[in-house]
């Protein structure tokens, strides 16, 4: 039994080394939607997000594997069964090699076509748009492998390292943009550094886990059949995730940019990225409380499952409607000196999605219980449902009837139907009633009693 003081001081970890990788990832995106609308402007900028959002598709290929056995792993190492461990990593590891591979060969079967009659593409010629493709999906297949060490690092209680690490990936991720696109670099030359930092990322993070994680060995001599066939069915529930996320983000993107144009893409992609920045407070809290919930179904220590599911909703609730409200009146101003007046929106546009951002928060934060113990096969399904295919039908009508309002628009449907199911079929799993945890929700995440009586000794 882990005593709470070191789940505490895991969980302490984990929030500083989130904490720095949200920053950073604000930061970036920050930084991001001005430079690429000085530079390159709004056309070509929402050009190279269309052929981007393509060769992102390859991150599909994974089906869910490596979300699922990070779950198992870490599980696993709870009990002390670093043996069945290895054989989910080796396992694992064998299939992202396999299904990369099949996804590439269906990326050169898509830019065989026409890709600048398709997607009407006008600055970027058409083997350079190929070019872009071909690169970038190399890249996210690369980016795939890292799953392992990963799941490595967090199962040998190094998660907050595990997390230093993606973020320092990230910055090397970044770095070509920041050099290149002021120096009138065109896309091509931006893929070809973007590939070039992806395989250093991955060289470092094997780098240091296989200095720290003695315990595991990493290859592929430990492949197990029956480990495949275990994992096989968790992977497919969390499969639900990455493709409704996938069609979700690079599917939003395709649609507005071919219904309303690249230019009108790019405008809507700076409101996007506003509001996925706002969720990563939410998000940071999820992620933290995300391993001990595993650990603790590992360990079969059930009240300590339910304590942290709890603590997990208030808290990302909270900081979510803090947040909401801030944005609220501040957004419109914000992103007007955000980009130097390029785009303008008004709050009658903004309110939708930013509502829409507090709902994300809430619904993710409660999903979480069910997600890191890879029982969250209803909730893949109904998410594959709504964002893969419900939301994009939306954002098409939307888009066409009411332009980028109506795309904006389309943004809250989805996650109204995700609360709802998320606090239908989650709460069961702790024993509770979807009622209850709204309660929850709404109670604050400190004992504000506890709070008043250190404020009164300390005047």
């Amino acid at each position: 039994m882990i005593s709470r003081d070191r789940i505490k001081q895991r969980m302490l970890g984990g929030f500083v080394a989130h904490f720095g990788s949200r920053v950073w990832l604000i930061v970036a995106r920050l930084v991001e939607a001005p430079l690429f609308l000085s530079y390159w402007g709004r056309e070509l900028w929402g050009e190279w997000l269309m052929l981007t959002a393509i060769a992102e598709y390859v991150s599909l290929s994974q089906i869910g594997v490596s979300d699922a056995v990070r779950n198992e792993v870490v599980m696993a190492v709870a009990r002390g069964d670093t043996n069945s461990a290895t054989k989910s990593l080796h396992t694992t590891q064998s299939v992202l090699i396999v299904l990369s591979g099949v996804a590439l060969i269906l990326v050169c079967a898509v830019v065989s076509l026409d890709l600048s009659r398709h997607l009407h593409i006008t600055n970027i010629s058409e083997a350079s748009a190929k070019f872009v493709i071909i690169f970038s999906s190399i890249q996210a297949a690369i980016r795939l492998q890292a799953a392992i060490p990963q799941a490595t690092l967090s199962a040998s209680g190094y998660y907050p390292l595990s997390t230093t690490l993606s973020v320092c990936g990230s910055i090397i991720a970044f770095v070509p943009s920041v050099i290149l696109v002021p120096l009138e670099f065109g896309p091509a030359s931006l893929a070809v550094a973007q590939l070039l930092a992806a395989i250093l990322e991955l060289s470092a993070f094997w780098g240091v886990t296989l200095y720290l994680s003695r315990w595991a060995r990493f290859g592929v001599i430990c492949n197990n059949y029956n480990e495949l066939r275990r994992i096989a069915l968790p992977a497919i529930k969390m499969a639900s995730f990455n493709v409704g996320q996938m069609l979700n983000t690079q599917g939003y993107r395709i649609i507005v940019g071919l219904v309303l144009g690249p230019s009108a893409l790019s405008s809507v992609t700076v409101v996007r990225t506003f509001c996925q920045t706002l969720t990563q407070g939410g998000t940071m809290i999820s992620q933290v409380f995300h391993p001990e919930l595993a650990a603790a179904q590992g360990r079969g220590d059930l009240e300590d499952f339910r304590k942290l599911a709890h603590s997990c909703l208030r808290w990302s609730a909270w900081v979510g409607f803090v947040i909401f409200l801030i944005a609220t009146l501040f957004g419109e101003k914000f992103i007007f000196f955000w980009t130097n007046g390029k785009v303008k929106f008004g709050m009658e546009a903004l309110f939708l999605p930013l509502l829409a951002t507090l709902m994300d928060a809430v619904w993710r934060s409660a999903m979480i219980p069910a997600y890191a113990t890879n029982r969250a096969g209803k909730i893949g399904f109904v998410f594959l449902v709504t964002f893969g295919f419900g939301f994009l039908f939306a954002t098409y009508f939307f888009s066409y009837i009411g332009g980028i309002k109506g795309a904006l628009a389309a943004l809250l449907l989805p996650q109204l139907v995700m609360t709802f199911a998320v606090f239908f079929i989650v709460p069961p799993i702790c024993g509770d009633s979807g009622f209850f945890w709204f309660k929850i929700m709404l109670s604050p995440p400190i004992d504000l009693e506890m709070l008043k009586r250190r404020i009164a000794s300390w005047i």
